[in-house]
């Protein structure tokens, strides 16, 4: 960044005769000397005492102009060094992104700021499209989305992604200060093998599909204030595809290792492409204002303004929101940023917090609780008869030592999800004590109308897959041909992660927490497979440096700005666990302007401030 002074500078006066004579060997008369000839023809004479006092005077007076210009230039390189520290080192952001932006958004050759030209490795590339306004935006929108594929390096995998700028803010404006910029947020939903495009239509993208497979504008839409990818992922799952993706061939992965490099160097690909999302250019037209707060901090030291803040403040925040199978590809993901942050590769991702919602995070702590929310939740339903009900809660000590062996061995691990699952899934899912109602594992208030997911809209033949299969719709997201009929899960992806699900990764929240990045976890209450009870429960067995503290404060009443209550807070210093009332495994779908309000301030860093006394 240029500096608020251009050039430097400073003047050393000396001193020169006066009368402008010619001056002479220095002829003698007594104890005076001839100094010059004048213009008149005169003679000037100076006394010899006068003459050395001048010159003492001339050589005292050039030392202290040296003095001040020595003070002058040190007190100046202060000024600009301070002000440059209090921007919170914005040179070598400078210089960084100078660097970085030589990439491509393709990988191939860019000229950067420097000019020079590099290739970047191991990234993949971008293929993206502008969708036509209209389709999930209103026609005369003033933001837009884009649709597009990744394709990872090996060209293995190609990952189909949607992009929505935010509503408030849509675009980058050059010179806008981040500050007045709205977050990006990474969408991934579960499954394993389940489309995001569920989230885009169905909770909490800027549409919502009828039950006639037309779309209506959701008035609680997240990208209201933030900008929102959703990706499907990993390869097979909706529009994505790769080389035996559902049969175990190169583009098909099995674990979260895979899941969290792939993702990265998406985000690596799409920040390239998308780099006034990453870094606020500070223009020179700017440069009088800040040097007046600099002033004005140095005077009052009051609060420094925002460009005197962290220097990671001047960029778009991040987070990765996920929900079900999300409480495993979230931490996983977060980790992989982090890390890769943390080792300065690639480009920065400013990571600023995750939200998992109804996530299965913690298999071993969070199947304790399903024989609890069976017969005994919230909405007084009482799935289970009573010796079935007791045989569930005597499976929980073996099934907890089945994840722990899995935890060691990933060859154990498909062993204890198929006991785990027949033992405290089936059970609920085939019980006749409430009959004829056959129960509903993603709502314990529902009947389960559309097995297997239970969701009219998420139905095989239900109105999102008759939208999405439509040519109009693959026309408009610029579909390509190879990508396989769009389905809600691909269950051969399910499959394909059998020695995962049981793995845990609450762990990876820990860093994140000591790091000073924000972690929600929320949960729908009327959910039973990723239930509120068992998710809250691992978020007060994590160990890390506030776990007293989180253990310690209270559950309070949580209410959105219309003044009602629609559930209950508990947190401590960057980890908070948010029971959302009346809800179930789709909250944002259930509680649409509740998740909305909660959203946003988590994004603001104020989730909390609305819960009750």
């Amino acid at each position: 960044m240029a500096s608020p002074y251009d050039e430097d500078y400073a003047e050393v006066y000396g001193f020169s005769d006066y009368g402008g004579g010619y001056q002479t060997g220095g002829i003698s008369r007594g104890s005076a000397e001839i100094s010059s000839f004048n213009i008149d023809g005169t003679l000037s004479y100076r006394d010899e005492d006068n003459r050395r006092k001048r010159s003492s005077n001339t050589g005292s007076q050039l030392a202290v102009n040296f003095f001040k210009l020595v003070l002058f230039l040190a007190f100046g390189g202060f000024i600009v060094f301070s002000f440059l520290s209090l921007m919170g080192g914005v040179t070598r952001d400078l210089r960084n992104w100078s660097r970085d932006d030589r990439y491509s958004s393709n990988g191939g050759i860019h000229a950067g700021l420097g000019g020079d030209k590099f290739k970047a490795k191991h990234s993949g590339s971008l293929d993206e499209r502008k969708v036509d306004a209209g389709f999930c935006s209103p026609r005369d929108a003033k933001w837009s989305s884009y649709s597009g594929y990744y394709s990872t390096a090996s060209q293995h995998k190609h990952l189909f992604y949607w992009f929505f700028e935010s509503q408030r803010h849509p675009g980058s404006l050059p010179g806008q200060r981040a500050g007045n910029r709205d977050p990006v947020v990474l969408w991934m939903s579960g499954g394993p093998g389940c489309s995001s495009m569920t989230a885009v239509f169905a909770e909490v993208g800027p549409c919502r599909v009828t039950p006639d497979a037309k779309l209506r504008a959701e008035k609680w839409a997240w990208n209201a204030k933030a900008n929102l990818i959703f990706v499907d992922q990993p390869a097979g799952v909706g529009f994505s595809y790769g080389d035996g993706d559902g049969a175990g061939g190169a583009g098909a992965d099995h674990d979260e290792a895979a899941v969290a490099d792939d993702m990265y160097h998406f985000l690596q690909e799409w920040l390239r492409k998308h780099e006034a999302y990453r870094f606020n250019k500070v223009h020179t037209r700017h440069l009088a204002t800040y040097v007046t707060r600099f002033l004005v901090l140095l005077l009052t030291r009051d609060s420094p303004p925002y460009l005197l803040r962290s220097s990671t403040d001047r960029f778009n925040k991040f987070f990765i929101v996920g929900e079900s199978y999300g409480g495993h590809y979230v931490p996983a993901v977060a980790q992989r940023i982090f890390t890769a942050n943390e080792a300065k590769e690639g480009l920065r991702i400013h990571l600023k917090g995750i939200a998992i919602g109804n996530g299965m995070t913690d298999p071993k702590k969070q199947f304790d609780y399903f024989a609890q929310m069976a017969n005994h939740n919230s909405y007084g339903v009482k799935a289970l008869s009573e010796p079935v009900y007791e045989k569930m809660k005597a499976a929980a000590a073996p099934c907890k030592a089945d994840v722990e062996r899995c935890q060691a061995d990933t060859s154990a691990c498909g062993a204890a999800k198929q006991f785990c699952h027949a033992n405290m899934l089936a059970p609920y899912m085939e019980s006749r004590a409430n009959a004829p109602r056959v129960m509903n594992i993603y709502d314990v208030r529902k009947n389960c109308t559309h097995p297997p997911l239970c969701y009219e809209v998420l139905d095989k033949r239900g109105p999102l897959t008759r939208l999405l299969q439509s040519n109009a719709a693959l026309d408009k997201l610029h579909i390509r041909h190879y990508a396989k009929k769009w389905e809600v899960c691909n269950y051969r992806v399910l499959t394909n992660f059998d020695s995962d699900w049981m793995k845990d990764y609450q762990d990876r929240a820990i860093p994140l927490l000591e790091n000073k990045i924000q972690v929600l976890i929320y949960a729908g209450d009327a959910d039973y497979i990723c239930n509120w009870l068992g998710c809250k429960a691992w978020t007060q067995s994590l160990v890390w440096s506030g776990k007293a503290q989180f253990d310690a404060a209270p559950d309070v009443p949580w209410k959105i700005p219309s003044g009602e209550v629609k559930g209950q807070i508990r947190t401590y210093k960057g980890l908070t666990f948010m029971r959302v009332f009346k809800a179930g495994h789709l909250a944002p779908r259930d509680q649409p302007e509740a998740t909305f309000h909660m959203i946003n301030q988590f994004f603001e860093g104020t989730l909390g401030d609305s819960a009750l006394p």
